[in-house]
C-alpha cells in the first residue's frame, strides 16, 4: 500500500510533462499561423541567405500604411543585392491588389548581416501599372 502514493505521483507528474509538451507544440503551431504571409515566400526565397528569421511588421508612416521586412543575411553577402531583390519580390505578392483590398501603401525592405556590417534600407513604393508605350499605336 505504501507504493500507491509514489505511483500516483509519478503518473501525475507524468501527465503534467505531457500536457505541457502538447501545449508547447500547439502554441507554437499558432504562433506560425499568424505569421505574415509575406515571411513565409520571403524565407523560401532567401533561404540560404537567411542568418535569422524574418520578420514583418506594420506601421504608419504620415498617414499612411507601411509594410516593413526585416531581413537578415549572412556576413560577407551583398545586402545591396538582396535589398533591390527583396524590393522586386515583395510588390509581386500584392499584384493585383490595391489598398482597400490589403496592399500597403509602401513597403521597407531592411537588410542587416550577422556580422557587424551596417544596415541598408529602402522604401519602394509601388510599382506603376504598365500602361501604354509612348508614341506606340
Amino acid at each position: 500500500m505504501s507504493k500507491s502514493p509514489a505511483i500516483i505521483a509519478t503518473l501525475g507528474l507524468g501527465g503534467c510533462v505531457a500536457l505541457s509538451l502538447v501545449m508547447r507544440t500547439a502554441l507554437e503551431a499558432q504562433q506560425e499561423q499568424q505569421r505574415h504571409p509575406l515571411e513565409h515566400a520571403f524565407e523560401r526565397e532567401f533561404d540560404r541567405r537567411l542568418a535569422a528569421p524574418v520578420e514583418v511588421s506594420e506601421r504608419r508612416v504620415g498617414g499612411r500604411r507601411r509594410l516593413v521586412v526585416e531581413l537578415c543575411i549572412h556576413a560577407g553577402l551583398r545586402k545591396d543585392r538582396v535589398l533591390r531583390s527583396a524590393g522586386r519580390s515583395a510588390w509581386s505578392h500584392f499584384s493585383g491588389t490595391s489598398a482597400a483590398d490589403g496592399a500597403p501603401a509602401e513597403i521597407e525592405i531592411v537588410v542587416t548581416d550577422d556580422g557587424i556590417g551596417d544596415t541598408v534600407a529602402e522604401v519602394f513604393p509601388p510599382p506603376r501599372p504598365a500602361g501604354p508605350v509612348p508614341g506606340g499605336r
